[in-house]
C-alpha cells in the first residue's frame, strides 16, 4: 500500500508542479480573446504569462482600435484560490500602471460605452471578489468631452464597498465648461468621499478652491454636500444634487457672502455697458438637465457702504426713456456718479433670458434697473 502511494505521489506532483507552465499556451489564447470579444474590432497583443498556484499574471498587455482607443497595461494579475475556481469566482484582478487613451473627436462621450461591451452573453460568468487599480493614467478626447488624469480605485465587489478611491483629473472641459485639478478622494476606511476643484470655470464665471463632501444614494442620486469655494472675491456655500434616471437632472441651493459686483457685472459680460461697485450676499437656487437650465431664482441684498453705479452703455437708458415716458437726459445724469447705500436685487430664469431686477437707495434718490441677459442660454 505505502509502495502505491509513493509511486502516485511521484507521478502526480511533478504533473502538478508542470501544470501551470503547460497551461500558458492556452491561458494566452482564452485571456486574448475574452478582451476581443469585449471590445469588438481591437487587436489584443500579450507580451507573456507567468503562472503560479494562486495566480496569474498578465504582462505587456496591449489593445488598440484603430484611430479610437489604445490601452497599455504593464501588469495584469489575476488572483485564485481552488475553492474559488470551483464557484466561478476570482479573488482578484489587479491591474498597475496602466494607461487608457481614448480619441474619438467625432463620437459624443455616452457612446463610448458601445466601444467596451459586445453585448450581454448567456450563462452565468465569472465573479470577481475584488478589482484594484493602480496608477491607471487616462486622456479622453470625444465631440463633448475631453479630460485628462490620474485614476487609483479598489472596489470589493462581494461585500458591494469601495476599499479606495483617489481620482485626480489635471484638466476638464465640456461645451462651456472648464475644470482643472479635480480630485475625488475616499479616507482610510473608503466610507467617505471628498471632492475638490482648483479651478471652475462656466463662461465667464469661476470658482476658486471648491470642496465638499460626496454622498451617494441608492436612488441613483449624488450629493454634494457642505460645498464651499471662493467667487468673486467673496465665499459661496451650499450644495448639489445630480439624479439619473433617463436623462442627468440636477438642483442646487447656494448663499453667497462678500461677493464684489464688479466681478459680477464680468462674469455676465455687461461690464461693457455698466459699472456697479461694492459688496452683496443673498441665496441663488436653480435647477436643470443635461440639455438645459430650467429654473433660475435668486435673492440679493448689498452690503454697507454701498457703492457707486456708472452707466456706460446710453442705449440702455434710452429703450428705459422710451418705456417709461421719461426724459433721457434726467435719465442719463441720474445714472452717472450715482452713490447708493442700500440695494436689493431679484434674480430669475425668463425662458432663455436671465433678468437681474435691481433697486438701489441713495441720497440722491432711489433708483431702480431692469438688466436682461438675452439668449443666456440656446
Amino acid at each position: 500500500m505505502l509502495k502505491k502511494l509513493i509511486t502516485v505521489i511521484i507521478i502526480v506532483l511533478p504533473a502538478a508542479a508542470l501544470l501551470p507552465y503547460a497551461l500558458k499556451p492556452v491561458l494566452h489564447v482564452v485571456i486574448k480573446n475574452s478582451i476581443a470579444e469585449q471590445i469588438p474590432g481591437a487587436v489584443v497583443k500579450i507580451a507573456g504569462i507567468e503562472t503560479g498556484f494562486s495566480g496569474i499574471s498578465v504582462k505587456g498587455l496591449n489593445v488598440e482600435k484603430k484611430n479610437t482607443l489604445q490601452v497599455d497595461v504593464p501588469d495584469l494579475y489575476l488572483r485564485f484560490s481552488v475553492p474559488g475556481l470551483l464557484k466561478g469566482a476570482l479573488s482578484e484582478i489587479r491591474v498597475n500602471n496602466p494607461v487608457l487613451k481614448i480619441t474619438a473627436p467625432e463620437k459624443k462621450f455616452e457612446s463610448l460605452k458601445k466601444l467596451f461591451l459586445a453585448g450581454k452573453k448567456k450563462g452565468k460568468g465569472i465573479f470577481i471578489q475584488v478589482v484594484s487599480i493602480n496608477n491607471l493614467e487616462v486622456e479622453v478626447r470625444t465631440k463633448d468631452i475631453l479630460f485628462k488624469g490620474k485614476v487609483n480605485l479598489a472596489v470589493d465587489l462581494g461585500a458591494g464597498a469601495v476599499k479606495t478611491t483617489d481620482i485626480v483629473l489635471d484638466s476638464f472641459s465640456s461645451m462651456d465648461i472648464n475644470a482643472k485639478n479635480i480630485s475625488i478622494k475616499s479616507d482610510n476606511k473608503g466610507s467617505k468621499l471628498a471632492f475638490g476643484c482648483g479651478t471652475f470655470k462656466y463662461r465667464k464665471f469661476v470658482i476658486d478652491n471648491a470642496e465638499s463632501s460626496i454622498e451617494i444614494l441608492p436612488d441613483n442620486t449624488v450629493g454634494f454636500n457642505n460645498f464651499k469655494a471662493d467667487f468673486a472675491g467673496g465665499i459661496i456655500n451650499g450644495l448639489i444634487k445630480f439624479e439619473k434616471s433617463d436623462i442627468l437632472s440636477y438642483r442646487a441651493k447656494f448663499d453667497f457672502r462678500n461677493i464684489d459686483l464688479s466681478s459680477i457685472m464680468k462674469s455676465f459680460e455687461v461690464d461693457n455697458k455698466l459699472d456697479l461697485s461694492g459688496r452683496m450676499e443673498g441665496s441663488l437656487e436653480f435647477a436643470g438637465d443635461e440639455k438645459r437650465i430650467n429654473a433660475i431664482a435668486g435673492d440679493f441684498v448689498t452690503d454697507a457702504p454701498g457703492g457707486i453705479m456708472y452707466m456706460k452703455d446710453d442705449s440702455m437708458l434710452k429703450s428705459m426713456a422710451e418705456k417709461y415716458k421719461q426724459d433721457i437726459n434726467i435719465l442719463l445724469e441720474s445714472f452717472r456718479n450715482y452713490h447708493y447705500n442700500k440695494g436689493h436685487m431679484k434674480v430669475r430664469l425668463e425662458a432663455n433670458d436671465i433678468v437681474m431686477d435691481a433697486g438701489l437707495e441713495g441720497e440722491a434718490g432711489n433708483r431702480n434697473l431692469i438688466i436682461v441677459l438675452h439668449e443666456f442660454q440656446k
